[in-house]
Order: structure tokens, then C-alpha cells, then sequence
């Protein structure tokens, strides 16, 4: 069996506004502050993340001391954990810089 090419039937992005302007250590400071980085996957320049929907959906966000901003992103990555198809059936919520 092995290593083989796969052509995608259906493929479909549609991205939030943006986060984290230039500072990736902001995000994942804030992965590991409410305990999802051990969960986290990402490339070796982290420019693709995968963090587990089920953690996320596990969230609870007055368990922790969050400003403004880090309470909108969580909460975007909650609605997605919730809401995308995809998350829902990989396990997986996808983050990309660019």
C-alpha cells in the first residue's frame, strides 16, 4: 500500500479577520495560558497550526485571565470549534499566518 497521492473531491477555505499582528509568541503564550499547547501541532515554522476541537470545546473562558482581545479570539476559535464542518469531522482546528 504505502505512500500514495490523493486528489481532494471537495476543498473549501474561508478565513476569520486576523489575530496576533506579527507575534506568533502572543498566540502561542496564549495556547499554553488556557492549557491548549500541549494539544497543539504545528510545522517547524509555525506558520500552519492544528488544535484539537475537542479541547477547545472544553474551554471555559472565566476560568482564566484573559484581556479583550484574547477573549475575541477564543471565542472566534470556540465558534468554529463549534460551527465548521470540518473541525467537526477532523478533530482538528486549522490556524494559518499569512
Amino acid at each position: 500500500m504505502g505512500y500514495r497521492c490523493h486528489i481532494a473531491t471537495h476543498y473549501e477555505v474561508k478565513y476569520t479577520g486576523g489575530y496576533f499582528n506579527n507575534s506568533e509568541n502572543e498566540l502561542l503564550e496564549l495556547l499554553e495560558k488556557v492549557e491548549l499547547l500541549d494539544d497543539t501541532w504545528m510545522n517547524e515554522g509555525r506558520e500552519e497550526i492544528e488544535v484539537s476541537t475537542e479541547a477547545v470545546l472544553y474551554l471555559n473562558l472565566e476560568d482564566y485571565d484573559l484581556n479583550e482581545d484574547e477573549k475575541d479570539f477564543l471565542k472566534d476559535l470556540i465558534e468554529v470549534a463549534k460551527t465548521a464542518p470540518y473541525a467537526k469531522n477532523s478533530g482538528i482546528i486549522r490556524l494559518s499566518w499569512f
